[in-house]
């Protein structure tokens, strides 16, 4: 019984001595002081009560500590920028 106590001993120690994290998988380099940011979908997403790239979903996203929100632009034949995920305003309205 003592032989295989210290048979599973010695099996667990060297098991968790011989893990080791590699540092390029887990070692962050980029072009942002080497820190990964939050950011939004549309704001706070299809889940919430507001319409997506609205003000209204934009705002809470950034109060709660996002560093940014990806948005839907398009351009209209007058050449004016809109926050507006498709392409046609019937399928929504």
């Amino acid at each position: 019984m003592a032989i295989k106590k210290v048979i599973y001993i010695s099996l667990l120690l060297s098991i968790l001595f011989s893990c080791r994290k590699d540092a390029p998988l887990w070692q962050t380099e980029n072009l942002n002081n080497n820190e990964i940011g939050s950011f939004g979908h549309a704001g706070m997403g299809l889940a919430f009560r507001y319409p997506i790239n609205s003000y209204e979903l934009f705002e809470p996203c950034f109060r709660i500590g996002a560093k940014g929100s990806e948005m839907d632009v398009q351009m209209t034949k007058d050449s004016v920028l809109v926050l507006f995920h498709n392409t046609k305003l019937e399928d929504d309205t």
